[in-house]
């Protein structure tokens, strides 16, 4: 895995935004936050990232929105984290393109290795198509 990972964490709250910051904080080196999905867009058109996470209710662009608009341009690993987790609203995340969905309260914990995970996967698939 890269010693250098470079996350983008977007949520409108931003207590919520720090808590995942720290949360992630323990083994990335960069890590970036956006305030809504349309300031994610913004800032996934000037960086690369190794990983996104995104809260799933936001206003405007919501965090499954921003997943299918991201599969537009990216395979970039994006888990979407909720409050308010349900069967529907995590099929609809994994049904557009998201990696994860996790509760937020029950899974931040967790939010470092799982991201270290599919950071890992990524860079061994991207490594494995690579001439």
């Amino acid at each position: 895995m890269s010693a250098h990972a470079r996350a983008l964490i977007v949520d409108d709250d931003p207590i919520a935004r720090d808590l995942v910051t720290d949360a992630l904080s323990s083994w990335t080196v960069q890590i970036h936050q956006a305030n809504d999905g349309h300031h994610a867009l913004e800032v996934l058109a000037e960086s690369d990232f190794d990983v996104v996470v995104t809260d799933h209710l936001m206003p405007g662009i919501d965090g499954v929105r921003l997943v299918e608009l991201i599969r537009s341009f990216s395979t970039v690993p994006v888990i979407v984290l909720t409050a308010f987790p349900s069967v529907q609203s995590c099929e609809r995340a994994l049904l557009s393109g998201a990696s994860r969905y996790l509760d937020f309260r029950s899974h931040l914990n967790e939010l470092p290795e799982i991201a270290k995970q599919l950071v890992e996967k990524a860079e061994t698939f991207s490594t494995a198509i690579s001439p």
